[in-house]
């Protein structure tokens, strides 16, 4: 859901284009405030078309009131499994499977939301400043490089399941060698495009740095924070996978970075 609700912030920079289109057109501010709703509107009608025809299905069919469950059940399965985890002194894997046990005896998928908001949410409020810094780390998953299914190329298994798992518990070098199952030298392949997906972060910050300077186009700035937004809100069920919503925010921002860098050396002294 965090991803779907992103329409609603890039409904921001869809209302500032078309403002300002309308006053670069020279029209009446009235004119181009009502082009930045219409604009608006028919972004988010299908999105609210859904949206309330799902929870409407869902408080007939499943006597439950929300559009997803999901969201619920991962504040006890994923962000407070991360504190009882390291609480017990067992592995985040281990103890998901106690906590995957736990909401599945409650039965319906309604009951487990609510079991889990119960009994998940004490367990964070206990523990917020532990809990955010855990969150904020785990965040960086999704910024990982996904390379699994090049290295199968070669014929050995590569890109296991449990690496984010084995990244919490063990580190990053485990985690390393548990994702190419110990293969190392299938790093040839990988760090190539691990190179590559670094050079596009790196850059896109040059550009991101540009959009913050008042002088710069403020819809990108909107972008960035779609962005930010996108990659901050998964905390413990990040994954590179998530990643992709983003990638054409933080390929834009990149180009933004590198035509900086090339102006900026050909600026005459």
């Amino acid at each position: 859901m965090n991803r779907v609700l992103a329409i609603c912030m890039l409904c921001v920079s869809v209302f500032h284009d078309a403002k300002t289109s309308g006053a670069r057109n020279k029209n009446t501010l009235k004119n181009s405030m009502k082009q930045a709703l219409k604009a608006c509107a028919l972004m988010l009608a299908p999105f609210f078309t859904v949206y309330s025809g799902w929870t409407i299905r869902n408080a007939y069919s499943a006597n439950y009131n929300g559009f997803s469950s999901v969201g619920k059940i991962n504040i006890y399965r994923y962000y407070a499994c991360q504190l009882m985890a390291k609480d017990n002194n067992i592995s985040f894997a281990e103890q998901q499977g106690i906590c995957t046990a736990n909401l599945l005896a409650q039965g319906p998928q309604a009951e487990q939301a609510e079991y889990a908001v119960k009994h998940g949410l004490p367990i964070i409020k206990a523990q917020p400043f532990r809990y955010a810094m855990m969150h904020i780390k785990s965040d960086l998953n999704s910024l990982f490089p996904a390379v699994g299914n090049l290295c199968k190329l070669t014929g050995i298994k590569a890109g296991e399941k449990g690496t984010l798992s084995v990244i919490h518990t063990e580190g990053i070098i485990s985690g390393v060698k548990h994702y190419f199952t110990g293969n190392l030298w299938l790093l040839v392949i990988a760090l190539p495009f691990s190179a590559a997906l670094a050079f596009r972060y790196c850059t896109s910050t040059a550009g991101a740095y540009s959009v913050l300077k008042p002088e710069f186009n403020i819809t990108l700035l909107f972008y960035l924070l779609v962005a930010a937004y996108l990659l901050l809100i998964p905390g413990a069920v990040s994954h590179p996978r998530f990643r992709v919503p983003v990638k054409p925010i933080i390929s834009i921002l990149a180009a933004v970075g590198i035509c900086n860098i090339i102006l900026m050396q050909n600026k005459p002294e």
